[in-house]
């Protein structure tokens, strides 16, 4: 494959993690691009985001409306355009963040070299039926220096 080819299947399943707050005022006028301060890559249909940790973490400092007191956490898809549209430009769409987990501690019978505490969550995304990154189904091994 060729990186636009690469970039074109894998880009629809990419997520940014944004505060609705930076995405326009009231008598502002709306960024053309909301300031991002995570990602992460849907992993499924159903809306599951794979993320890091500390981008998981940094949910807690998103501001709080100032009338409700509830988040303000929001997460934007990129979606391709019509392809009758010469260029196929790319239209943002904001989802609502649901639900998420962080993986907990590292536990190995053999030599570990990682950290204790990976850095890796998940966030469950209000939507269903989204393009989502096809990850191997399979257990793969890198064979270095063999012949097979």
């Amino acid at each position: 494959m060729t990186l636009p080819e690469v970039f074109d299947a894998a880009a629809p399943s990419i997520v940014g993690f944004i505060s609705r707050l930076t995405a326009g005022v009231a008598g502002t006028p709306v960024p053309l691009f909301p300031p991002v301060f995570g990602t992460g890559f849907l992993v499924d249909a159903d809306g599951i985001v794979a993320t890091n940790r500390h981008v998981i973490e940094a949910f807690e400092h998103v501001p709080k409306h100032p009338q409700s007191g509830e988040s303000d956490l929001a997460a934007i898809l990129w979606l391709r355009g019509p392809s009758d549209v010469i260029q196929r430009a790319w239209q943002m769409l904001l989802v609502e963040v649901k639900n998420w987990a962080i993986v907990g501690t590292m536990s190995s019978t053999g030599p570990w070299y990682g950290q204790a505490a990976p850095d890796i969550g998940f966030v469950q995304l209000g939507v269903r039926a989204v393009p989502f990154l096809h990850l191997a189904e399979h257990d793969y091994y890198l064979r270095v220096g063999m012949n097979v």
